[in-house]
C-alpha cells in the first residue's frame, strides 16, 4: 500500500512542472479559452456577445453566474491567464483528493463504518489508488483547461459533508457541480430523503450560496450600467441566453462523437451503425433514464446507510446519473470516479482481523476492468487502432455502468431499511405476529393491568419524564390501595428506544423500585417485533389475572373507569365479555392544555369520518375502535391474542372482530381523559395509512373465518404427521410432546438420523398404545452423496449408470428399513422421503418389490391443487406424474395438505384451513422444541422455523382442545 502512496506522490510531482510548460505553451483552442472570451465581453459590457451560437462548436455554456469568477482572469493576457487557471485546477485537485482522504479515514476507521479496524491505516492508500485511477482525465482536464476540477472540489466538499453530517458543507459543496452542469444536482434528493435536519441545512446552504453569487452578478452588472431596471433587464437577458444556448445543444455539437462515453452518445452511434431508429433511441433513453433516476431515489429513501462507508457509498450512487444521462460525457468529466473507486477500493483490498483479503472477486474485477478500459488505454500507449476501437464500441461507457452497479450493489448490503420501508413493509407485507413464545400462565390473581409504553425515535422532555414517573406511582398506588396484592401492574415498553435506557422507561423502573414485593414489573418484548399488539401480547402471556385491564399510556384516565367496567363484568357471569372506554360518548370529558385544544378537535373531526369508514367496511358497532383502554376477561382475552395477526394499530380493530365473531358481547362506557401532548402529524400520517391499507386484509381475514375457525383438532379425519424424527435432539423432544399432547398422529423416522435413538423407548412406548403411526421417512439427500432433490434428479434422469443407481436407492431402503427394525420398531406402517424424493419419476417403481415385501402399502403423495401457486409447484408436478405409478402398484396415499409459513405465522388462517379438511387427510409439519443446529449432523436451512412450528402447533392444541363456549 505504500508503494501506491509514493507512487502518486511522485508522478504528481513529474506532472506539476511538465504540464505548467505543456500549458503555457499551447496556443490552439482550450475550453479556457472560451470561458477567457466570455468573460471578457462581460467584462466590456458587450453581453449580448455572452453566449452566442456564431461561435460554432465552442460557444461559453455555463450559468451567468460563472461570469464573476472568470472576469477575474481578464486582469491577466491570454496566456500566464491560462497559467493561472492550470494552477486553480491543481489547487482544486488537491483540496479535493485531501478531503477525500479525510473522508476515507473515517470509513475505514470508525467502529460504524463496517470495515475491519485494520484498514484505518490504508486511506491513503486508497486516496493514491483513486488518483491513479482518474490521473488520465485529470492530464486531460489541464490540457484543455475544462471546469472539472471545481466540480470535483464540489464533489469532494459534499461529500465529506454528507459522512460526516455536517449537512451545511454538503449542500453548498453540491451546489458547485450542479451550478456549472445541472446534472450534478440530482443529488440533493439523496439529502432530501435523510432526517428533516440534513434535507434544511443542506437546502438552506445551498440556496444562500445561489442568492449569493446572483446578488455579486447583479453587482457587477449595476457597476457597469448603474441603473436597477438596466441591470435587472440585462441580468434577465443573460439567463434568457444561456437558456437558448442550453436547449440548442445538438445544433453546435455531435453527441454521436466518439469521445462522449454517455448513454445518449451510445444509442446515437447504434443509430448510425443501422442497429436502432432515432425514435427507438428516444424511448430507450427516456426509459431508462427515467428508471434509474425514480430507482436510485426509491432506493435513497427506502434505505438509510449503515456506516461512514455506508455514507460513501450511497454518495457515489449519485455521482452515475450524472455520467450516463448528460447529452455527453467526456473523459475529463470522469474524474467524479474517484470517489466511487475508492469505496470499491476500501472494499476490495481489505483484510479481516486475522490478515485474510476479504471475498470482494467482483469489485476487483470491476476496478480491474475500469482501469483497463477507462484509466490506461490512451493513444500514446495501445495506439490509434485500439483507442479508437474502444471509443466508438463505447467499452468506456460499459465499464462505468459496471462500476456503478457494483456501486450499487455494495451501497444496498451497507444499508438498512428506512422507518418508511419498514412501514410500508409492514402496510403491504401485513406481517403477522406469529406463535406464542410460550403458554399463557396460570391465572392466580383477580386483576392484571397492562400498560404499554411507546418509546419512539422523537425526543422526550424531562417534564414528560417526570408526568411519566407521577402517572406510573398512581398506577401502583392505586392497584395497591384498590386491589391489594391480588392485582399486578405489568409495564410493557416498546419502540426503538428501549436499549437506550429512554427517560420514561427510567421513570417506571424508578416507580417500582419502591414497591417492595409487588407482583407488578416490566416485561421488555422479545427482538423482532415491535408494536403496541406485540406489547399487548407479550403481557397477557406474562399476566395471572383472571380480569384484565388496559391503560392507554398516552391518553390516561380516570381510575374510576375501571371501577365501573368491573362492576359491569361481576354484574353477571353472562353479561359482557369486553367493557371499552368510547371518548365519543357524551358523558366522556378531556383535561387538556388550551394550546392544544385546535389539534385536538381537528383529530376530533378527523377520528369521527375515519370510524365511519371503519364501520362501513366492517362490522363494527363501536364508534371508537381505536380508544385503548378496556377491560376483558381472560376467556376472551386467550381468544383475542390467540387469533391476533398485528403487532400495530390495527390490533385494535381485531379485538372488535374476534369478540363479535365469537360471539362475545361488549359494551362502552364514557370516560374522562388527561391529554397532556398530541401525537406528531407524521405519526398519525403512518397510522392512518397502516389502518387504510389493512381494513382490505382484515376483511378477507373475517370472511373467510380466521377470526372465529371451528375447528376440532381431535377429528379423526386430520392426521398431522411430523416428519425428521433422528435428525436432532430438538426435533425429537418437540414431536415427543406434540404427540403426548395429542397434536400428532404421525411420525416419519429417519433411520440414519444421528439422533434416532433419543427418546425412541418413549416413542415406541406411545405406538403400542395406538397413540402414533411410525414410518419410515426414506433419506437419499441428508448426508448422502446427492446433497439435494435437484441433484439426485439429474444424475437420476441424465446418469449413464442408471441401473447402478437404481441398484444404490434400493440398497439405501434395505439398510433403512433394517435400522429401523433393529431399534425394536415391530411395524413400519407407511413410507415418505426426506424432500419428497420418492416421487421422483421412477423412483416408487424401482422400490416397489421391498414395499410389497416389507408390506408397506401407504405411501405419501404430496399433491394438492395449493402447491401449484406456491414456491413447491416442482413438487406438485412430480406428484402427479407419480400419481399414475400408485395407482399401478396398489398404493394408498392420504389426502395431502402441506402448511404454508403463512399458516404457523397466522393461527386463525391455519386453524380455518384445518377445518376446512373434510376426508382422511395427511398435514405434514416439521417441529422442533429448541433451534439446536449446532447439534446438527449437516447442515439444513430449515432450523428455526421448525420451533415456529412447534410453538404454532402446541398454540392451537392450546386453544382448540378445549372447551371455548361463546
Amino acid at each position: 500500500m505504500k508503494f501506491l502512496v509514493r507512487l502518486a506522490l511522485l508522478i504528481a510531482l513529474l506532472v506539476t512542472p511538465l504540464y505548467a510548460y505543456k500549458v503555457l505553451q499551447k496556443s490552439d483552442y482550450t475550453d479556457f479559452s472560451v470561458y477567457y472570451k466570455a468573460a471578457g465581453h462581460f467584462t466590456k459590457g458587450e453581453l449580448n456577445q455572452v453566449y452566442d451560437l456564431s461561435d460554432g462548436a465552442s460557444p461559453f455554456r455555463y450559468v451567468p453566474l460563472t461570469l464573476p469568477f472568470f472576469s477575474i482572469f481578464t486582469a491577466l493576457p491570454s496566456q500566464p491567464a491560462q497559467l493561472a487557471w492550470y494552477f486553480i485546477q491543481l489547487l482544486c485537485f488537491g483540496l479535493g483528493f485531501w478531503l477525500l482522504h479525510k473522508t476515507l479515514v473515517g470509513a475505514c476507521c470508525r467502529r460504524s463504518s463496517g470495515m475491519p479496524r485494520s484498514n484505518g491505516n490504508n486511506s491513503r492508500a486508497l486516496t493514491a489508488f483513486a488518483f491513479l485511477f482518474i490521473l488520465r482525465f485529470c492530464l486531460d482536464t489541464f490540457t484543455i483547461g475544462q471546469i472539472s476540477s471545481v466540480m470535483f472540489l464540489g464533489y469532494a466538499v459534499a461529500l465529506y459533508g454528507w459522512t460526516y453530517r455536517r449537512f451545511a458543507w454538503a449542500g453548498m459543496g453540491l451546489f458547485i457541480p450542479s451550478l456549472l452542469k445541472i446534472g450534478p444536482g440530482f443529488l440533493f434528493a439523496l439529502f432530501t430523503s435523510g432526517r428533516t435536519q440534513a434535507r434544511t441545512r443542506s437546502l438552506k446552504a445551498a440556496v444562500s450560496l445561489f442568492i449569493g453569487l446572483n446578488l455579486i452578478t447583479g453587482l457587477a452588472l449595476w457597476m457597469k450600467s448603474q441603473t436597477l431596471t438596466n441591470t435587472l433587464t440585462r441580468f434577465i437577458q443573460l439567463w434568457k441566453d444561456w437558456q437558448l444556448i442550453v436547449v440548442n445543444d445538438s445544433v453546435y455539437y455531435d453527441a454521436s462523437h466518439y469521445g462522449s462515453q454517455s448513454l445518449n452518445s451510445f444509442l446515437l452511434r447504434s443509430v448510425k451503425a443501422g442497429w436502432l431508429t432515432a425514435p427507438q433511441t428516444q424511448g430507450i433513453f427516456l426509459s431508462l433514464a427515467l428508471t434509474v433516476c425514480i430507482g436510485l431515489i426509491a432506493f435513497w429513501f427506502l434505505r438509510r446507510p449503515k456506516g461512514s462507508l455506508g455514507r460513501v457509498l450511497f454518495f457515489s450512487t449519485g455521482i452515475f446519473p450524472y455520467l450516463w444521462f448528460m447529452p455527453e460525457t467526456f473523459k475529463y468529466s470522469l474524474t467524479m470516479l474517484a470517489f466511487p473507486v475508492a469505496a470499491l477500493a476500501a472494499l476490495a483490498f481489505s483484510r479481516t482481523a486475522t490478515g485474510e483479503r476479504c471475498q470482494f472477486q467482483l469489485e476487483r474485477f470491476v476496478l480491474g476492468f475500469g482501469f483497463l478500459t477507462l484509466s490506461l488505454p490512451g493513444k500514446d500507449i495501445v495506439g490509434d487502432t485500439l483507442f479508437f476501437g474502444l471509443q466508438r464500441a463505447s467499452v468506456p461507457f460499459f465499464a462505468t455502468v459496471l462500476l456503478g452497479l457494483a456501486v450499487f450493489r455494495q451501497a444496498s448490503r451497507h444499508s438498512l431499511p428506512s422507518p418508511l420501508l419498514k412501514t410500508l413493509y409492514s402496510i403491504f407485507s401485513m406481517r403477522r405476529i406469529g406463535p406464542w413464545e410460550k403458554l399463557p400462565e396460570k391465572p392466580t390473581l383477580d386483576i392484571s393491568l397492562l400498560v404499554p409504553i411507546r418509546l419512539d425515535a422523537s425526543g422526550i422532555s424531562p417534564e414528560s419524564s417526570v408526568r411519566a414517573e407521577n402517572l406510573s406511582n398512581q398506577l401502583l398506588e392505586y392497584a395497591r390501595a384498590r386491589w391489594g396484592v391480588k392485582a399486578e401492574v405489568l409495564f410493557l415498553p416498546y419502540g426503538n428506544r428501549i436499549s437506550e435506557l429512554h427517560p420514561i422507561f427510567r421513570a417506571t423502573q424508578r416507580a417500582l423500585s419502591g414497591q417492595g414485593d409487588s407482583p407488578s414489573k416490566i416485561i421488555l418484548p422479545l427482538a423482532g417485533f415491535d408494536g403496541r399488539g406485540y406489547a399487548l401480547r407479550r403481557g397477557f402471556l406474562e399476566s395471572k389475572g383472571r380480569t384484565l385491564l388496559f391503560f392507554h399510556f398516552e391518553q390516561p384516565c380516570e381510575p374510576e373507569f375501571f371501577d365501573r367496567a368491573l362492576n359491569i363484568l361481576n354484574q353477571n357471569s353472562s353479561g359482557p365479555a369486553l367493557v371499552r372506554a368510547n371518548r365519543r360518548l357524551e358523558g366522556t370529558r378531556f383535561k387538556i392544555p388550551v394550546s392544544l385544544l385546535p389539534l385536538v378537535h381537528k383529530r376530533h373531526r378527523f377520528g369521527l369520518s375515519f370510524n365511519r369508514l371503519v364501520r362501513v367496511m366492517l362490522p363494527v358497532q363501536t364508534t371508537d375502535t381505536h380508544s385503548g383502554t378496556l377491560v376483558m376477561t381472560r376467556r376472551l382475552a386467550e381468544r383475542v391474542f390467540g387469533l391476533q395477526t398485528s403487532p400495530d394499530f390495527l390490533f385494535d380493530l381485531e379485538i372488535s372482530l374476534i369478540a363479535g365473531a365469537n360471539h362475545f358481547t361488549e359494551t362502552e362506557l364514557p370516560v374522562t381523559l388527561y391529554l397532556a401532548q398530541e401525537k406528531s402529524v407524521s405519526r398519525m400520517f403512518h397510522e392512518t395509512l397502516h389502518i387504510l391499507l389493512g381494513l382490505p386484509f382484515l376483511a378477507l381475514r373475517l370472511k373467510h373465518g380466521a377470526y372465529a375457525p371451528q375447528l376440532n383438532l381431535s377429528s379423526s379425519d386430520l392426521f398431522i404427521s411430523a416428519d425428521d424424527w433422528g435428525i436432532s435432539r430438538g426435533v425429537n423432544e418437540g414431536i415427543l410432546e406434540l404427540i403426548k399432547k395429542g397434536v400428532v398422529r404421525r411420525v416419519s423416522l429417519m433411520a440414519d438420523g444421528k439422533f434416532l435413538k433419543h427418546e425412541l423407548a418413549a416413542l415406541l412406548a406411545l405406538q403400542k398404545k395406538g397413540q402414533v403411526s411410525l414410518g419410515l421417512h426414506y433419506n437419499l439427500t441428508y448426508g448422502k452423496r446427492h446433497p439435494s432433490p435437484g441433484a439426485f434428479l439429474k444424475d437420476w434422469l441424465l446418469s449413464n449408470s442408471k441401473s447402478d443407481l437404481r441398484e444404490y436407492v434400493r440398497t439405501e431402503l434395505l439398510a433403512q428399513l433394517a435400522r429401523l427394525r433393529a431399534t425394536g420398531l415391530e411395524k413400519i406402517e407407511y413410507l415418505d422421503g426426506h424432500h419428497h424424493i420418492h416421487v421422483v419419476p421412477g423412483l416408487i417403481g424401482a422400490l416397489q418389490a421391498i414395499l410389497k415385501q416389507a408390506e408397506i402399502t401407504q405411501v405419501r403423495l404430496p399433491y394438492s391443487r395449493a402447491l401449484w401457486f406456491s414456491r413447491h409447484w416442482a413438487l406438485a408436478l412430480l406428484a402427479t406424474f407419480a400419481r399414475r405409478d400408485f395407482k399401478t402398484f396398489g398404493l394408498r396415499p392420504l389426502a395431502f395438505f402441506y402448511p404454508k409459513e403463512r399458516h404457523f405465522l397466522d393461527l386463525g388462517t391455519f386453524a380455518t384451513a384445518l377445518a376446512k379438511q373434510k376426508v382422511p387427510t395427511e398435514v405434514i409439519v416439521h417441529p422442533a422444541l429448541r433451534a439446536d443446529a449446532n447439534e446438527w449432523e449437516h447442515a439444513d436451512p430449515y432450523v428455526a422455523p421448525r420451533v415456529t412450528e412447534y410453538r404454532a402447533l402446541d398454540m392451537l392444541n392450546h386453544l382448540f382442545k378445549k372447551d371455548h363456549p361463546a
